[in-house]
């Protein structure tokens, strides 16, 4: 693997080329063995004997075996494992000590394979930004009521949806008053980073891209984030470029240091 790093007019560029393996690589194994040691008591001699190891056998979980079998790929996943009943931490969790589980994962080059990875990041932190565009635009958001999960079902009393409604009218209330009388952010500052990965060399060419363009003010407190991510065809049927654009904002809740703060602004309001 190499690397570099790269500095150019307040641009931050670092570059790693992963040399694909030409032999035959493990690249991870996961194996687990439950034991128990036990010895035997001698009530003639009162003493204990030999301490034996055994390995732990769960009869109940033979029926769950499942054999791995290898494919004709460049990455193959063969051993063999005990399916857990659901799929939760503490099932994989006793799937460990119940039984013997073996899983190896292996890299074969292919001759379509690529001879390398290319992963180039740049980025631009902290350029001064307008005012204005570190300014919060939520009006929108809140004219769909629909964006709001109700606390309620359908069937409840009216009184208590009546009850949630003036809730969430006062938050926004809340929340517009905060933005146009409180809010005053003094500086704004504009980050860049965008990351390409992409293969050098065999039969098809393959990228994928990732853009983030974020205006925050000095203090962290409100973000804008657009994002961008492309990437070339590469499963099967796939003809043209896959792309998604997305935009969000995020104002974090204003910081206090007393619980006494937090009452005189409830009080204020």
């Amino acid at each position: 693997m190499d690397a570099t790093i790269m500095g150019k007019n307040d641009e931050e560029k670092i570059k790693v080329t992963l040399r694909i393996p030409e032999q035959k690589t493990r690249l991870a194994s996961f194996h687990t063995l439950p034991l128990t040691f036990i010895r035997k008591y001698d009530s003639k001699l009162g003493l204990h004997g030999k301490t034996t190891v055994k390995t732990v056998h769960t009869a109940l979980m033979d029926s769950r075996l499942k054999e791995l079998h290898p494919t004709e790929t460049s990455f193959t996943i063969s051993g063999h494992f005990h399916y857990p009943r659901e799929m939760s931490l503490s099932s994989f969790n006793a799937m460990t000590w119940s039984h013997e589980n073996h899983i190896q994962i292996d890299f074969d080059r292919q001759s379509e394979c690529a001879d390398a990875l290319e992963l180039v990041v740049s980025s631009r932190l902290f350029q001064n930004a307008q005012l204005s565009s570190a300014k919060p635009s939520f009006d929108q958001f809140y004219q769909d009521n629909k964006k709001f999960q109700p606390v309620f079902d359908d069937d409840v009393e009216d009184s208590k949806v009546e009850d949630e409604t003036e809730m969430h009218n006062d938050r926004r209330s809340r929340l517009n008053t905060y933005l146009k009388d409180e809010y005053k952010p003094r500086t704004a500052y504009r980050h860049f980073i965008n990351a390409v990965v992409k293969t050098v060399g065999g039969q098809v060419d393959h990228k994928v891209s990732a853009k983030l363009e974020a205006t925050c003010d000095s203090h962290m407190a409100f973000c804008r984030i657009n994002t961008e991510l492309r990437r070339s065809p590469m499963f099967h049927g796939e003809k043209s470029e896959w792309s998604l654009k997305a935009e969000s904002q995020f104002l974090m809740p204003e910081y206090v240091r007393e619980v006494s703060e937090l009452n005189d602004k409830e009080t204020s309001h």
